[in-house]
């Protein structure tokens, strides 16, 4: 009896011992196959969550706890992977207050039955490859029995292998990134429309500035959101006009006073306008035009084809039209286009104002209102002192001796009504040129040295006198008439007298009236 218990106790105390070695062996099993499958459902998600991305947006090369990816489902932009209180988290979609951060509410990837003793992200670049990102898991199964505690690590990298698309704002982490690199330059840049308000192409301090698509092949500029420039399909250019209709067209904003197109030098620098032809029978010119019809043209002007280098002034473009010419001699013509024969030819009627000085322009209708008829006019001739008035100017009479020089005589009515002829009005020195008094002032009357008839009249460099006969008077002195010296001189014969000395201004070849 003994014997058999004794066997019993063995017996029991070797199936104790197996069922808890049986027990202990399903227990580690049990802990490392939830580790296991929990540790490949975390990475299955990893892998996943990274091919699709659009990018990974966290620091290369540093290693941190949380992946930040940005997805193309904006429902799930942008999507993170945290490790929080031994718990793998998952965050999907955008924070409310900040669309930039993935939102607080997260699903859990590990249950309780783990604890995640540390998760590691680091993400590498390899230009011109796709983005890797690197993590290393360590996850324990959650018990108190030490034998049970088992623990596994896992160590992987993932390439995302999606292009980059993104559908929500990309924004760099610091100003000092560039788009591209020199000598890696991005192919192409594709962009919305945009508008002159929002357009495509802008600056981040200043949104309202930029460019944008104003229609099929039409590329628009705007500035404070307004458009102010276009290029059409063509190529023309407008500023102030969606629809120019030549290569550049300006629709102005100035005023009265504000020009629409300025063109300055600075410094040494000269401001010039070129209009610049292909050839001689082309022309290069100014329009001025109402409502698109040319009111007047400026510059070359076309001659039927002709090598034509003149300038002009018309209501086109045509030779016909040219109402002022000037060749390229200088030559200027006035209602015709061909000038050439003088400095200035006028085709048509000149009129002009009351000439009122010597170098002043008389017209013919002036000349023959002023100087025409038996009245004379409203010429008056005067003396040479410019003030004394000797009659009323009726015109002129031709010099009757060539020894009269090539000045013609002037016919004037003096104060009695008398028609007087204001002979050999000329400068020819070959007269005597010196009149002869009694005293030292060569005052009063004067004399002449020749017997004439009485009355006779005589002539010295522009002066005439009227002379009647006399004898038995001495004359002591002379007068130069040309230079108008008086000096002492010496006669004892017979002489002639005249009170009446007319003076006259008179130059050579030439004779004047006021």
């Amino acid at each position: 009896m003994l014997i058999t218990m004794g066997i019993i106790a063995i017996v029991g105390g070797l199936m104790t011992g197996i069922f808890y070695t049986v027990t202990e062996v399903h227990q580690r099993e049990s802990a490392s196959n939830e580790v296991t499958s929990q540790l490949n459902f975390v990475t299955q998600t990893i892998q996943r969550l990274v091919r699709e991305s659009s990018n990974i947006e966290i620091e290369a090369g540093v290693t941190t706890t949380t992946l930040k990816l940005r997805m193309a489902d904006s429902d799930k932009d942008p999507t993170c992977i945290i490790l929080s209180s031994n718990t793998i988290k998952l965050a999907e979609g955008p924070d409310g207050a900040n669309p930039e951060n993935c939102t607080s509410n997260t699903t859990d990837l590990t249950n309780n039955k783990v604890v995640v003793d540390s998760l590691n992200f680091k993400k590498f670049t390899q230009y011109p490859g796709h983005d890797t990102v690197s993590f290393d898991i360590a996850m324990t199964y959650n018990s108190t029995d030490p034998a049970a505690q088992v623990q596994r690590t896992l160590q992987s990298a993932i390439a995302r292998v999606s292009a980059a698309t993104f559908d929500a704002n990309l924004i760099p982490g610091d100003t000092s990134y560039t788009l591209g690199q020199a000598g890696s330059p991005w192919q192409n840049i594709f962009a919305s429309d945009g508008s002159a308000a929002n357009p495509a192409y802008t600056f981040s301090n200043d949104t309202s500035l930029g460019l944008f698509r104003g229609g099929s092949n039409i590329l628009g500029f705007s500035t404070a959101g307004t458009e102010r420039m276009r290029i059409l399909a063509n190529g023309d250019i407008g500023i102030g006009t969606a629809t120019p209709s030549v290569p550049l067209e300006i629709n102005p904003v100035s005023t009265w006073t504000t020009p629409t197109l300025k063109i300055s030098g600075t410094g040494s620098d000269t401001a010039v306008i070129q209009l610049n032809r292909i050839g001689t029978n082309r022309w290069g010119a100014i329009d001025f035009s109402t409502g698109g019809v040319t009111d007047w043209h400026l510059g070359h002007y076309y001659d039927g084809g002709t090598a034509n280098s003149k300038f002009g002034i018309g209501t086109n473009y045509t030779a016909a039209n040219m109402k002022f010419v000037i060749d390229t001699t200088g030559n200027v013509g006035i209602g015709t286009s061909t000038p050439e024969t003088a400095k200035l030819v006028v085709d048509g009627t000149v009129q002009g104002s009351t000439p009122t000085a010597d170098n002043h322009l008389a017209t013919k209708a002036y000349v023959d209102a002023a100087v025409g008829g038996a009245s004379g006019g409203g010429l008056t001739v005067y003396k040479s002192d410019g003030t004394t008035e000797l009659g009323a100017f009726i015109g002129f009479e031709t010099a009757s001796t060539s020894a009269e020089g090539t000045c013609d005589d002037i016919i004037y009515s003096d104060a009695d009504g008398n028609i007087t002829r204001m002979d050999y009005l000329h400068c020819d020195t070959s007269e005597d040129t010196y009149w002869y008094y009694r005293n030292s002032s060569c005052t009063g009357t004067v004399y002449y040295t020749s017997q004439i008839s009485s009355p006779s009249y005589l002539t010295n460099y522009g002066e005439r006198a009227s002379f009647q006969y006399s004898s038995g008077n001495d004359m002591t002195y002379r007068r130069d008439a040309t230079t108008g010296v008086c000096s002492a001189y010496s006669y004892t014969n017979t002489v002639y007298y005249s009170n009446n000395v007319t003076s006259r201004t008179c130059g050579v070849g030439e004779c004047k009236i006021k």
